[in-house]
């Protein structure tokens, strides 16, 4: 006897009627009389089968809020679970942003930015972020750890700077900075034309400079570990 046609991660481990092993000997039914139908109980015993563990690490943490979130890790999907934690297999060395999205679109978008080594990353939470990079669901070959310690966290950081006249180097202030398009956060100019976009992972963001009765000029900036400052000028219009 043979049992066919079982799941991919599963195999036979017994197949037995009494103490008898089906998987190497014949089903001999009892004798019975002329006309009766004899049922044999026949035990099945299935085993998941070990399947080979993916190279590299697990990272897992928790979520925390509303755990119907999508998570990546350097643009690669992971598992969440209904009890708000998250995890992913087979992570390589180097460093890695990862993201969690409100599928709902509602709540700010949740990160970090992990060095990852050669052992585990367990119990790692999620911050809130003012907006992701334009590129996190991207993937990307994982950025070298320097001198950064396995099992470190970066610290978020942030974009600063100021909109000017390129003439007389007077601040605009009626004006907003709008990051990365469709996905985009606004940010509004303070008196002095100054802005900041806080909490910030690695990564690539376009900024887009909008004055009021003057126009729009756009910079892409990539962020590593350190905040950013910049100016951004016009030409005041004859």
């Amino acid at each position: 006897m043979t049992v066919g046609d079982l799941p991919d991660s599963y195999e036979l481990r017994s197949l037995t009627y009494d103490s008898t092993d089906l998987k190497v000997n014949a089903l001999q039914l009892p004798p019975g009389n002329a006309g009766m139908v004899v049922t044999p109980s026949i035990v099945v015993t299935l085993t998941s089968r070990a399947l080979p563990q993916p190279a590299g690490v697990r990272v897992s943490g928790w979520i925390g809020g509303n755990p119907k979130r999508s998570i990546y890790i350097s643009g690669n999907p992971g598992a969440t679970f209904s009890d708000g934690t998250f995890e992913f297999l087979g992570v390589s060395a180097g460093r890695h942003a990862v993201v969690a999205l409100d599928n709902s679109g509602v709540e700010r978008p949740l990160g970090a930015a992990l060095v990852v080594g050669d052992r585990d990353l367990l119990n790692i939470d999620l911050e809130e972020v003012s907006i992701l990079p334009a590129d996190f669901d991207r993937p990307t070959a994982p950025q070298e750890r320097g001198n950064r310690l396995p099992g470190s966290r970066s610290a978020m950081v942030s974009i600063r700077g100021r909109v000017v006249d390129g003439d007389t180097r007077a601040p605009f202030s009626a004006g907003k900075v709008m990051v990365n398009g469709n996905y985009s956060a606004t940010f509004s100019l303070n008196d002095d034309g100054g802005f900041e976009v806080p909490r910030l992972l690695p990564g690539k963001y376009l900024l887009e400079a909008v004055v009021f009765g003057i126009g729009t000029v756009s910079r892409e900036v990539i962020l590593d570990e350190a905040d950013v400052t910049l100016e951004l000028s016009f030409r005041s219009p004859p």
